[in-house]
């Protein structure tokens, strides 16, 4: 098995794939075996990722954003089969998540 440290995690809308933070680093995971692999890492932060959260949008659709301790928010395009791009970065303040059970809002300083 995995047994990792990590900061924060995400599922992906589909239930295929897992995002972790790990200092200033973003693993993606295969979950559909039994021991999840990592298929990909993203770089993007300057100090350590805090938040993550895949968007609700369809499997082949959904974005992820990452917020970090640089007061950066990057939205990545998650990937279907291939490599994760950055494709937006703004300034913020805090990270907000909305999930099933409510909006999270993480503080993006330490």
């Amino acid at each position: 098995g995995v047994a990792l440290q990590v900061s924060c995690m995400s599922f992906h809308p589909d239930g295929g794939m897992i995002a972790t933070g790990r200092g200033e680093k973003i693993a993606l995971w295969n979950a559909i075996s039994c021991c999840p692999t990592m298929v990909d890492t993203l770089e993007g932060h300057s100090r350590g990722v805090m938040c993550l959260c895949f968007s609700n949008g369809g499997a082949s659709d959904a974005l992820l954003a990452s917020g970090g301790g640089d007061r950066l928010v990057n939205i990545w395009s998650a990937p279907d089969g291939g490599k994760a791009s950055l494709k937006h970065r703004l300034r913020e303040d805090r990270c907000s998540c909305q999930t099933g059970a409510g909006r999270v809002r993480i503080p993006l300083r330490h």
